[in-house]
């Protein structure tokens, strides 16, 4: 399955429990950048920039931290996501908005679309669907979404 560099220790009584989180900020129409936080030192605050689109290498992947890609659909609110790996079974995805002004997202809510996602091909791939109130929505233009996804990796009990 996944051949990430996983930390070794989690407190779960799954064995390979595997947490993954994507950043992905809203433009114009709904479109979808996959973002990458970018370290700094010395003490100064980090930033989000892009995600890369293509390798730089062949020791570069595509994406960041176990997220390939993620592509918003023609539905309001439906999005495709690529893992960089696969796994055995989704376990949960749960949504953070952040907005720069008062108030709520448009779409503080995140479902998936399948009662068994494809995580397992190659890469894991399967749709969300983000709503308000139980109708699907697009996040307004300038948001940034911090998504979490809960996977299990583990081929035994």
């Amino acid at each position: 399955m996944a051949s990430a560099a996983f930390r070794q220790f989690q407190y779960s009584l799954l064995a390979k429990r595997v947490d993954l989180w994507a950043v992905v900020a809203v433009g114009a129409a709904g479109a979808v950048t996959l973002k990458q936080w970018s370290y700094t030192t010395g003490g100064a605050a980090g930033s989000y920039g892009n995600a890369q689109t293509s390798p730089a290498d062949a020791f570069s992947p595509i994406g960041t931290q176990g997220i390939k890609s993620v592509t918003k659909e023609a539905t309001a609110g439906q999005w495709t996501w690529v893992f960089q790996n696969s796994y055995q079974r989704l376990l949960g995805v749960d949504v953070t908005c952040m907005v720069a002004t008062t108030g709520i997202s448009a779409a503080p809510d995140i479902g998936v679309i399948s009662t068994t996602p494809a995580v397992a091909s190659n890469p894991g791939t399967f749709v969300t669907a983000l709503s308000l109130n139980g109708v699907a929505a697009n996040p307004a233009s300038g948001e940034l979404l911090v998504v979490h996804f809960t996977l299990d990796d583990s081929d035994t009990p």
